[in-house]
């Protein structure tokens, strides 16, 4: 006598249990699976689901991928947004021109490619000019022609424009804007030029970070011209003690040791500097002993404060040394 067997206990799809059909036919009572019960084997017939179930499942499915869907584009959008975002309109214009595709698609390697970027604020136009190749590698009067200048027409004045922080190849950066007060250098940057003009109310837009993140390993030249005295603004040149060729623009000086840190200037060019007439031979004879000082020039009344005894004393203590000049 053959021996009918034993169907399993657990449905071996899901795990579901097992309820008897007829004499040979079993069902999974949770996802359908029939089983057949022959004489010597147990056989898994198939699944049948009803229209009802199918069409339960199917919607299920579908709205798990149009919700996996709309979180994904959630994400690469706001992820659009930030990267749009990070940039002025002015700034983002410019590099749409430059790089002819979507701000999100620039990368940091794409920013750091720029080597040179001048900004000027013309009328109610920011011109961008920039340039791939280093400055340092041609004489001036050749980069030029390795330059490229975009104007972007912008009615409300961006204050800060440059958003120079996300250019971290840059090697010379002039700046001809309204201020650098709002302004960020690029972390670990190999800047060698910093030209900028000053003009706005420190009071009014506070201490600026700009000069904290010049790299002393590359810094060479700093020019900071203004219209209105530096006076507050002084507080920058703790920053920059390590320049070598430094030009400013009506500079506050009521200090003999304003400049007694700077052991590797070798050119001091004082514009319209601020001083008072009796500290004046105290003040610029200071200046005079920094021990790498090579080149001085003075302009200005200020210049004029010593008399000629007084100049030429200079001339002779520290004209073998330092070419001295006043105009």
């Amino acid at each position: 006598m053959n021996r009918i067997k034993q169907i399993p206990s657990q449905c071996e799809s899901c795990g579901g249990q097992i309820e008897q059909l007829d004499k040979n036919t079993y069902r999974c009572v949770h996802c359908d699976s029939l089983y057949y019960v022959s004489t010597s084997t147990v056989r898994k017939v198939g699944v049948h689901i009803s229209i009802k179930t199918l069409v339960i499942r199917m919607a299920i499915a579908i709205i798990a991928l149009i919700a996996i869907a709309l979180i994904a584009y959630q994400a690469y959008t706001v992820s659009l947004v930030e990267d749009a975002s990070r940039f002025s309109i002015a700034f983002r214009d410019f590099l749409l021109d430059v790089y002819d595709k979507p701000v999100a698609n620039i990368d940091d390697e794409d920013l750091a490619r720029i080597k040179y970027l001048r900004i000027e604020r013309i009328k109610k136009c920011y011109h961008f000019t920039y340039s791939f190749e280093d400055y340092y590698d041609y004489i001036p009067t050749e980069f030029e022609n390795h330059t490229e200048t975009v104007m972007i027409k912008e009615s409300i004045q961006d204050f800060s424009p440059s958003n120079i922080q996300y250019l971290s190849g840059l090697t010379r950066l002039e700046l001809y804007t309204n201020s650098w007060h709002n302004y960020v250098l690029p972390e670990g940057n190999q800047l060698r030029s910093i030209i900028c003009i000053s003009r706005a109310d420190i009071s009014r837009y506070g201490s600026s970070p700009f000069f904290e993140k010049v790299n002393p390993n590359t810094l060479e030249e700093i020019s900071i011209y203004s219209e209105e005295n530096l006076d507050e603004d002084r507080y920058i040149l703790q920053d920059i003690q390590a320049v070598k060729h430094l030009t400013l623009e009506r500079l506050v000086c009521d200090d003999p040791a304003i400049f007694k840190d700077f052991n590797q200037l070798t050119e001091l060019y004082l514009l319209y500097p601020v001083i008072e007439e009796a500290d004046a031979y105290e003040i610029i004879e200071s200046i005079l002993q920094c021990p790498e000082l090579e080149r001085f020039v003075i302009e200005g009344k200020a210049a004029w404060y010593l008399s000629e005894d007084e100049w030429n004393t200079l001339q002779e203590t520290y004209g073998k040394k330092i070419e001295i000049e006043r105009k």
